[in-house]
């Protein structure tokens, strides 16, 4: 049973992307270099999306034609671990730092078990950060965002041609839509 689970898991995780569907949030670039913005798709027509920015914004028909990267939005996720870790770094610098103000050079000479409260409290600061860092991780929460592909030949592309003439070589660029 543990194996049919572990099969469909890696069948979804290496499913092919699908396409944008009605009320999908997409992210979208729409010429080579410029600037992403996000949208809701309304409808999916052959060879374009209507799509709106916001909810007041007018539906807007963007060709597939003129885009150059199309993502979809695939679900948000939290940031436990990057926060935990961020939150164990802050708590071992302020437990370092704990430990060499409260630094002797010579150490007592009654064994007590107070000569090793600094460093319980050094690492007390470390566990605290680390989870205090995963809670706040988990509490930013952020689109996972899965390409789409785009049917080929519709970006330009630029690319050097060279040729040997007779006396020399041909040297050019090419330019394929």
């Amino acid at each position: 049973m543990t194996t049919l689970a572990l099969a469909l898991l890696l069948a979804a995780a290496n499913a092919p992307p699908t396409a944008p569907v009605a009320g999908d949030r997409v992210r979208i670039v729409e010429a080579p270099g410029g600037r992403p913005f996000t949208a809701r798709v309304t409808d999916v027509l052959p060879g374009a999306l209507v799509v709106r920015t916001d909810d007041r914004a007018a539906p807007r028909r963007l060709e597939l034609s003129g885009v150059s990267r199309l993502e979809v939005s695939r679900g948000r996720h939290g940031h436990f671990g990057k926060g935990a870790r961020v939150g164990l770094l802050i708590g071992a610098a302020l437990g370092a730092a704990l430990l060499a103000v409260t630094h002797e050079d010579e150490p007592p000479t009654d064994c007590t078990c107070d000569m090793f409260a600094p460093g319980f409290v050094a690492g007390a600061l470390v566990v605290t950060g680390a989870v205090y860092g995963g809670l706040a991780g988990m509490a930013f929460r952020s689109d996972r965002w899965e390409a789409v592909p785009l049917p080929p030949g519709r970006t330009a592309r630029v690319g050097p041609v060279l040729a040997a003439v007779p006396g020399g070589v041909r040297a050019g660029l090419s330019l394929r839509f």
